[in-house]
Parts: C-alpha cells; sequence; structure tokens
C-alpha cells in the first residue's frame, strides 16, 4: 500500500518547477544564462521586483537597455536578499547579516561593475 506524502498532495502531477544559473557556460562577455519555472504568483512578483529595481537604475541614471537594468536589478537582489527572514519551528531565526558574520558561509562580494563588458585597447570588446 502506498503512504500518502503530506508535502506532495498530488503526487500525480509533477512539481516542475526549478532555476538553474549556468555558470558552467559563460558567453565571451562575461553573462550567463538564467533559467527556470516558478509558480505563477512569485513569477509575478518577480517581475515585479524586476520592473521596480531597473526604474531606479533608469532613475539612478543607467542608460542600459531595460533588459540590461532588469538583469542587473537581478543581480542586486541576489546580493541583498541572501536568506529568507523567517523563524523555524525550534524558535531560532534564519541566518542575519550577524549569523553570517559569526561564521555561517556565504558568497563572496562581486567588485562593483565586475560584470560590466570590458573595453580592450582598439575598441574591442
Amino acid at each position: 500500500m502506498e503512504r500518502e506524502d503530506p508535502e506532495n498532495p498530488h503526487p500525480d502531477v509533477p512539481d516542475t518547477r526549478h532555476v538553474q544559473v549556468h555558470t558552467d557556460q559563460v558567453s565571451f562577455t562575461g553573462t550567463v544564462a538564467v533559467t527556470g519555472e516558478l509558480d505563477l504568483a512569485d513569477a509575478l512578483h518577480l517581475d515585479q521586483a524586476l520592473a521596480a529595481g531597473a526604474e531606479q537604475l533608469k532613475l539612478a541614471g543607467s542608460t542600459e537597455s531595460l533588459d540590461a537594468r532588469r538583469a542587473t536589478a537581478l543581480g542586486e537582489m541576489s546580493r541583498t536578499q541572501l536568506a529568507l527572514s523567517y523563524d523555524d519551528p525550534t524558535g531560532s531565526a534564519a541566518p542575519t547579516a550577524a549569523s553570517r558574520a559569526a561564521g555561517d558561509v556565504v558568497p563572496p562580494p562581486l567588485r562593483a561593475g565586475a560584470h560590466r563588458r570590458r573595453r580592450w585597447p582598439g575598441g574591442a570588446v
């Protein structure tokens, strides 16, 4: 007899959500593809957050295309929202900046502009 999984109330419907950052395929300009499939609500919120971030970059003087500003906004989000802020059932909070400083593993920050195209002598990119 098959047991019911309380975390998957619809076992016949596969969960296709995923996010992949293709760091193994870096372009000549230093960019990588990001692909994924999200719940509709999460996708709508992400789209709104990217639009807001792109608008803030434009207001700050960015002359990049909307797509480039959205990509930059996603990168900014990745550097500022490093952990979900929730309390677990045991009463301890999710990792914070203080707990990360105390030894939790955190990706190192990137140099500002490190993701931008580098101009080489003679105008080549």
